[in-house]
């Protein structure tokens, strides 16, 4: 989910892996030109989630498991559980890990990144915002469950710490 840590976390866990690190923001920033939020200020969920499978493709063709290809550790956005290709595209390439955080914990970080920001995201602006991330947490919180090899209840763990974790989850798959 957005604001789970996913990218700090990714990161420590990529330095302790060896291995390079990828945010699927970078790389769609990369591919497209655009920012997601620009993508999605422009067409909306369907441009974003276009995007974010071409990003998938790209980093599955270079990273993809076998033929001596170096694996990476990929930071995707909150939104892939919303987009099965770029999902399927995910289930081919290694493990896949759920951050599982706390609906209020999540909130709070949102409504603090608004803050700092000036707004909200696209999908979270409306008269109910609060009530539109709790749809979405539970909706996509569903998704990620069922798609992850491994999960972490986060809490409030520091991301060194949710890292260690995983890699300990890691070693007994």
């Amino acid at each position: 989910m957005k604001h789970c840590g996913k990218t700090t976390t990714g990161k420590i866990l990529a330095g302790k892996l060896s291995r390079p690190f990828i945010d699927s923001d970078d790389e769609i920033a990369r591919l497209s030109g655009k920012t997601p939020r620009e993508l999605w200020d422009i067409g909306g969920a369907e441009l974003m989630m276009e995007w974010e499978t071409k990003a998938c493709e790209s980093v599955f063709t270079r990273y993809a498991p076998g033929a001596g290809n170096e694996q990476c550790v990929l930071a995707t956005g909150g939104g892939i559980a919303d987009n099965s290709a770029a999902c399927t595209i995910l289930a081919r390439t290694g493990t896949t890990v759920y951050l599982d955080t706390a609906f209020a914990l999540l909130y709070e970080r949102v409504r603090e990144s608004a803050r700092r920001d000036g707004r909200l995201p696209p999908f979270l602006q409306g008269p109910d915002p609060e009530g539109a991330f709790r749809e979405l947490f539970s909706r996509r919180s569903a998704i990620y469950a069922t798609i992850a090899e491994v999960t972490v209840e986060t809490g409030r763990l520091p991301p060194a710490e949710i890292a260690t974790a995983i890699m300990g989850l890691l070693a007994n798959e």
